[in-house]
């Protein structure tokens, strides 16, 4: 009877400070464990299904609104000094980012680099040899706007341009802008620029780059309101992942 009230409570506070780490400091984190009858035992426990709320954190330099995760099933070994599962499970995530956080995303050095290593890997020559700069997005309901200025010849030419598409989930893991419209100083751009244009800013998430050992991720769904996109995430986690030191 201790063991069955106090381990679940335990457990909820081991996961709760791994993931406040894992995620960079959460302004709000919620662990909820509902175990199996009998609960938890010496060396294990069954857990009837999980769940973790998460809100306004940045995960590899993408701004997070919110997160939600339900686990079902979980069959954990509480023996050593880090909790592990004895099987994979599969979780459900759901995911909100936010116009503000994606804008701030794509003014980060990571999306900076990304873009620098595609133009230095691509043959652009006879389209479009320019650096991507100043891009901000606006999202509508089913639709999204993105501007910003490609800087030509060196930079002694500099290009406003903006692109307004739709959300489509490409693969399991990217996430792409489609039926794409294009115009720059008020005139529609050649198929050719912007294709060149959309194979720099493309894919807009790719969830390969959170993927590791312990856990592969695989988009499902994708939403986009005023304002913000929702996005709909499976998970197969390996091992509950370790807290950095």
């Amino acid at each position: 009877m201790v063991l069955g009230g106090v381990l679940p409570n335990a457990a909820n506070g081991i996961i709760q400070s791994q993931l406040h780490k894992m995620l960079n400091q959460p302004e709000q984190l919620n662990v909820n464990i509902y175990p199996n009858a009998p609960s938890f035992g010496m060396i294990g426990a069954s857990l009837a299904h999980a769940e973790i709320e998460a809100k306004r954190f940045v995960f590899s330099d993408v701004p997070v609104e919110r997160l939600y995760v339900r686990a079902h099933g979980i069959d954990v070994d509480t023996s050593g000094e880090q909790m592990r599962l004895r099987k994979p499970t599969q979780v459900l995530v759901q995911v909100r980012l936010t116009e503000d956080g994606l804008n701030r995303f794509l003014a980060s050095d990571t999306l900076k680099e990304a873009l620098a290593n595609i133009k230095k890997n691509s043959d652009l020559a006879g389209m479009l040899d320019a650096d991507i700069s100043d891009l901000t997005m606006d999202l509508q309901t089913d639709k999204a706007l993105l501007s910003g200025k490609a800087k030509t010849m060196g930079g002694f030419f500099t290009v406003p341009f903006e692109l307004s598409g739709r959300f489509r989930l490409k693969s399991e893991s990217e996430l792409f802008t489609y039926d794409v419209d294009a115009a720059t100083l008020n005139r529609p751009v050649s198929a050719d620029v912007l294709r060149s244009i959309l194979d720099q800013i493309n894919p807009i998430l790719d969830l390969t780059r959170f993927n590791n050992e312990d856990m592969t991720l695989y988009l499902k769904e994708v939403s986009v309101h005023d304002g913000y996109i929702d996005l709909g995430i499976e998970a197969d986690i390996k091992q509950i992942p370790k807290a950095s030191d």
